[in-house]
């Protein structure tokens, strides 16, 4: 059934477990293109340019993520991530891992402490910011 997109989408993943990265794109391309709201699809595009190198490619494509599903938890987890290991920002890194752990329910302790640090980096911004400095 070419013209659906799960089939598109479970290649991709096949093709990614066996390293064939440039199937895998055009793969979940083409899942993407077949149905824009399959937010699986973006996400893991998403995680295919990160671990090319290109985090703000990698950005664009968890936010298509979201804009089809804002409630796709893997894609608040990898926009966390990217945001707190690739593209400084500790605000959104928080907002996501904190959407990530609600639409999860988890009670990880290990998400709690980085929800508590990525609070604390982000305390002085938000002084100075009511400050005025």
């Amino acid at each position: 059934h070419e013209q659906l997109a799960g089939p598109w989408l479970n290649l991709g993943i096949a093709y990614t477990r066996s390293g064939a990265g440039d199937r895998a794109r055009n793969a979940f391309e083409t899942a993407a293109a077949r149905n824009p709201q399959q937010a699986e699809a973006w996400n893991q595009l998403g995680m295919l340019h990160r671990r090319s190198g290109r985090p703000g490619q990698a950005a664009t494509m968890y936010r298509r993520a979201i804009e089809a599903d804002p409630e796709h938890a893997d894609t608040h987890w990898n926009l966390a991530v990217l945001y707190d290991r690739y593209l400084p920002d500790n605000a959104a890194a928080h907002h996501h891992l904190l959407r990530y752990q609600q639409l999860t329910g988890s009670d990880d302790p290990e998400i709690s402490r980085w929800l508590t640090e990525l609070h604390q980096r982000n305390a002085p911004n938000m002084t100075a910011g009511a400050t005025g400095q």
